[in-house]
């Protein structure tokens, strides 16, 4: 899990972390390579960075979905191209002859292909166990371009929180409507010490809450901010149980969490947990049950976690 450091520089963009990847690929090749992103707004997929010694015509150049690199932008394969006809799908002209064949790998996010590395050699290099050195460096990669590349689009969609970065009550709805999980649970969470949210100190306190509620999730799990104030986590593949641990280390978390605004200022929390099939049947059904069971919480005081099982909701 990442560190609970809100200083800690992340990858602003794509071009970002495909250059670092190009760069590292140069490094373990001795060749020079491109990276190529494919881009699920528009999809279509372009070279997005080049590292030292490769011909800077190619960044920005479209790639056709037929060629070797679109075809690893889809779905995950492993294969060698004579030329950048098919590499690419078109040729640069007066390109250097050292371009002219290479190896093509995609990049991968989990099982899903976000892109493809090109590195321009001789065939030995998806042939020998120099292929699983650059099959990992891409794979370790693609999650990080993955995530990136579904923020922005999301961003694009209005469906990010403009003060955490994090999904807004759009974009969790729209997770949640996406989610193939037929157990999954979510967690409510009301801040309580969060005086004006909207100044620049309530923004800071709530991009901090956020990299709390971050650094206590697994990669796939979605912390959204659906309120000045609201917090929710939705959980795919997690039990009731399973979401109330979670609650509570987000809980320890937060409470250990104190800001000087005017004075020493401690944040507390209260959380409310739901689950399918625990609380309810069906995704539409889960946030209403998590909100109801938050409210119970405050109810109890700060640092409560309350849960609504089935029978307690007449489900």
């Amino acid at each position: 899990m990442p560190a609970d450091d809100p200083s800690r520089p992340l990858p602003q963009t794509e071009q970002s972390i495909g250059w670092a990847l190009a760069e590292a690929a140069l490094r373990l090749t001795r060749c020079p390579t491109i990276v190529v992103v494919h881009d699920p707004a528009t999809r279509t997929a372009s070279v997005v960075a080049a590292s030292i010694g490769t011909d800077r015509r190619l960044l920005g150049v479209m790639v056709a979905p037929g060629s070797a690199a679109g075809r690893a932008c889809m779905k995950d394969i492993v294969t060698y191209g004579e030329g950048l006809g098919e590499l690419l799908g078109h040729a640069v002209p007066d390109r250097r002859q050292r371009e002219g064949r290479g190896a093509v790998l995609s990049i991968l996010d989990g099982s899903r292909s976000v892109g493809a590395i090109v590195v321009f050699g001789p065939k030995d290099l998806i042939d020998g166990p120099i292929k699983d050195d650059l099959r990992s460096l891409a794979n370790r990669t693609g999650l990080v371009i993955g995530r990136t590349v579904a923020a922005r689009f999301a961003r694009q969609l209005g469906l990010i929180d403009a003060v955490t970065g994090q999904p807004n009550r759009s974009g969790l709805d729209k997770a949640m409507r996406d989610s193939i999980s037929t157990r999954c649970s979510l967690v409510k969470m009301a801040v309580h010490e969060l005086i004006a949210p909207d100044t620049d100190a309530g923004k800071a306190v709530s991009r901090w809450v956020a990299t709390v509620l971050r650094g206590r999730l697994r990669d796939y799990d979605v912390p959204a901010r659906i309120g000045p104030a609201e917090f929710a986590l939705f959980l795919p593949d997690a039990s009731l149980n399973g979401a109330v641990v979670v609650a509570d280390r987000v809980r320890t978390g937060v409470g250990e969490s104190t800001f000087d605004l005017g004075g020493r200022h401690a944040l507390t929390c209260s959380l409310g947990v739901a689950s399918i099939p625990e609380t309810v049947s069906t995704i539409d059904d889960l946030l209403p049950a998590a909100v109801s069971a938050c409210e119970e919480a405050r109810e109890s005081g700060p640092n409560s976690i309350a849960t609504l099982r089935r029978e307690a909701t007449n489900m």
